[in-house]
């Protein structure tokens, strides 16, 4: 029941999210806008949209308690081993001791998932503290060994690097629908035009998923049939992102530049970053990667 509970209100809060920030203006811009209403009873037939303020504080109040939820079970109790490790996270075959209601962890809202998205709602909302203490968490867990991201040897044979991805979701038809866009003979295909958009590093392992032309292919590689149908939704390397920036916030550009640094190095860049760098400089290094 707690799981349920858990995930739906994740759930609840990430639908909420992506809405707001689609339709509605940053919190920083307007954040007594009125863009979204937040939806809470079934069945809802009118629903007036109300402050940004209010839905993100009633996001993050479902977050927090999904976090609660979560834990005893992803983290505190039986099934650490099931979210931890890649194969168990997203392997439906495998089979956890509590039954198979609990299999596959990573293509539902778990605890670790949750915490990324959480971090990701901080700091939309200008809460750079509150922002750092979740994606901390993450990049602790990295740091601790408990979680890692995929070598950089593997990027080109596992494209979309799943030992980053802690959630995930899924569509079987996901090649068929993607190829349209990323064959570099479509007219429709989405070529990177502008070679300004980012800085290629030719030490950078994911410079080999653009293709000749700048089409990402990383949804092209039918490595296996499980991973042809899963698109990720939040991976490590955005809880550094997001530690990064909020350090960077804070003047601290050592811890700033060394998150950042521990992302390029698992993409293939033995170049570290100098943390003399401005906090202008350094966001546009994150940025650069990101992209």
């Amino acid at each position: 029941k707690g799981v349920l509970q858990g995930e739906a209100k994740a759930i609840r809060a990430l639908l909420h999210l992506d809405m707001l920030r689609i339709f509605g203006q940053a919190p920083v811009l307007d954040i007594k806008g009125r863009y979204i209403p937040w939806v809470e009873e079934y069945p809802s037939i009118v629903n007036p949209p109300v402050a940004t303020e209010t839905v993100l504080s009633r996001m993050i109040a479902d977050l927090e308690e999904s976090k609660q939820l979560l834990a005893v079970y992803d983290t505190l109790k039986v099934n650490q081993q099931w979210l931890f490790e890649t194969t168990n996270r997203f392997n439906e075959k495998v089979i956890p001791p509590a039954g198979s209601f609990y299999a596959c962890r990573g293509s539902h809202l778990n605890y670790l998932a949750v915490t990324g998205i959480l971090a990701r709602t901080y700091l939309w909302a200008g809460n750079y503290e509150k922002a750092l203490e979740q994606a901390a968490e993450l990049v602790k867990l990295v740091t601790d060994k408990r979680l890692a991201f995929t070598p950089a040897t593997s990027i080109t044979s596992n494209p979309k690097m799943m030992d980053d991805v802690l959630f995930a979701l899924n569509n079987k038809d996901l090649v068929e629908a993607y190829s349209t866009y990323c064959d570099p003979t479509s007219s429709s295909a989405f070529y990177i035009e502008d070679p300004a958009l980012f800085r290629q590093i030719s030490a950078d392992k994911r410079v080999n998923l653009l293709g000749s032309k700048n089409v990402l292919t990383k949804y092209m590689e039918n490595k296996t049939a499980d991973l042809e149908k899963l698109i990720p939704m939040f991976r490590l390397s955005e809880a550094f992102y997001i530690a990064g920036e909020c350090y960077a916030k804070a003047g601290d550009m050592t811890s700033a530049v060394d998150v950042l640094n521990t992302v390029r190095k698992a993409r293939g860049i033995s170049a570290k970053l100098s943390n003399t760098l401005s906090e202008t400089e350094f966001m546009e290094e994150l940025i650069n990667d990101a992209r």
